[in-house]
């Protein structure tokens, strides 16, 4: 609950040997649901309106060149479906997300997912009719026609893509194979968030503490050299019994991944992606190449750590390792919260209230329970508030991935705002920009409130190269 401003921090933590069941946490620090639905019944009734709705799609099927009016209508319709259609997904996906195992919400994931194939099946016509109306009969359509005026950017683009938009039949069979696209996603998720169990080893405080995903960052920032050690082979130990599943169901991917860019003729699965988001080749080859020229500052960081942890050879498990033991930086959310608060101030009054707003009112999933996602993301539908899942463990890293996360929700919450709904979405090269700035704000925050103390200085600068390494 929320007192005098601030949080009162009742989560696990990470202070219990095993993790709590999801019924067993303060919903305090639990996202609110049912601000994307009421309930479970008003999912399954809003499911029936959309299957309702996939077959009114079809009967604008070969009527797109007839007028603007009449291709206006069909974009309409198909955003109005597709708005309502995420949100099932959405809801779908977190409830499966906060408990993997619960077979319930398997089966909602799966449902929502082969409404959406069955949504693109339904309007796979669509994209190749827009691409046979003539080019200047489209730019008449949209002179005369200011509604349709606002899907401009949206038809450039898919001009832009006009020799891998297949005929409509083809386009078909590409949206009928969608969950069987799906197949190594979900294999992987159910493996890596429900199935997979990791051994308990001995901690820092000679006690025993099961491993697990949401406390093993934690673990590696241990002082001891041993319990990184004992906890690195507890995670990729187990991982490596694995190995032959984990490599097949890669290979699954990777083979979808080629055999998508094939059908859309394209030369490989990398121009394939860059495409996508309307990246140039020469932008990603220039990434890597110039991280190629430059590793030299690596390698001597590499050998820095080295010499400051008096070992003769660095191993995984001495990548994470404090250099600085006497510095210990215990973060727990409430804490982190008042600290973000702070650190966000320049970026202004309105997105400060709306951050408030983010804490207050269910958006974040605090603390790791028994079968939960693992990692962090956030995730939202178009006008319901962004959700963020978090595992978080009271670690420094943990208070930087709430502040990234938080500029994914913010950026979402404003394009919601600001955008109709077929431009409020951005690629992942546009989304980083938000999130990567709201940790350099805290950093900087950080390194200010500190300047007179050199010893946390250094642990922070450390902290930060850890952050640009982790990115590249």
């Amino acid at each position: 609950m929320w007192y005098s401003g601030k949080l009162q921090d009742k989560g696990d933590g990470g202070g219990s040997a095993a993790l709590k069941e999801r019924g067993e946490m303060d919903r305090a620090f639990q996202w609110k649901l049912e601000d994307i639905f009421a309930d479970d019944a008003e999912w399954e009734t809003t499911f029936n309106m959309v299957e309702g709705q996939l077959g009114e799609l079809g009967k604008w099927q070969g009527r797109l060149s007839e007028s603007a009016a009449t291709l206006l209508a069909c974009l309409q319709l198909r955003d109005a479906v597709e708005e309502v259609l995420t949100r099932l997904y959405v809801y779908a996906g977190l409830k499966n997300d906060q408990d993997t195992r619960a077979s319930r919400y398997q089966a909602y994931r799966d449902r929502a997912g082969s409404l959406m194939v069955q949504y693109h099946e339904a309007g796979a016509f669509i994209q190749p009719e827009i691409l046979a109306i003539p080019e200047e009969q489209l730019q008449q359509f949209l002179a005369g026609n200011g509604q349709l005026e606002s899907y401009r950017h949206y038809l450039d683009n898919l001009l832009r893509s006009k020799a891998h938009v297949l005929p409509p039949e083809q386009e078909r069979l590409l949206a009928m194979s969608g969950e069987i696209a799906q197949g190594p996603y979900h294999i992987f998720s159910m493996f890596n968030n429900a199935d997979i169990k990791f051994p308990t080893i001995t901690g820092e405080d000679g006690n025993k503490l099961e491993v697990t995903k949401g406390r093993y960052p934690r673990l590696m920032e241990s002082d001891n050299r041993k319990v990184r050690k004992a906890a690195f082979q507890a995670l990729y130990g187990t991982y490596g019994r694995w190995t032959n599943t984990l490599s097949a169901t890669l290979s699954a991917a990777v083979k979808r991944d080629i055999f998508y860019a094939r059908a859309r003729n394209y030369s490989g699965a990398l121009p394939a992606a860059l495409a996508e988001e309307n990246i140039p080749a020469q932008v990603y080859t220039n990434v890597v190449e110039t991280i190629n020229r430059n590793l030299t500052p690596l390698h001597r960081y590499m050998a820095l750590r080295k010499r400051l942890l008096k070992v003769k050879q660095l191993q995984p498990w001495d990548l994470s390792a404090p250099l600085f033991s006497d510095v210990k930086f215990e973060m727990p959310y409430p804490e982190a919260v008042d600290t973000i608060r702070s650190a966000f101030h320049p970026l202004g009054e309105t997105y400060l209230a709306d951050l408030e707003n983010s804490f207050r009112n269910g958006w974040i999933d605090v603390y790791e329970n028994q079968g939960k996602r693992s990692g962090a993301y956030s995730w939202s539908a178009y006008g319901v508030h962004p959700y963020i899942l978090l595992n978080y463990n009271n670690t420094l890293d943990d208070m930087f991935t709430t502040a990234h996360e938080l500029g994914h929700a913010m950026h979402s919450f404003y394009t919601n705002q600001t955008q109709p709904y077929h431009y409020h979405d951005y690629t992942i090269f546009v989304a980083e920009v938000a999130s990567t700035l709201n940790e350099a704000l805290l950093m900087d925050y950080l390194l200010k409130q500190y300047q007179h103390d050199s010893q946390r200085k250094c642990y922070l600068l450390n902290e930060y190269i850890e952050q640009i390494r982790g990115i590249v």
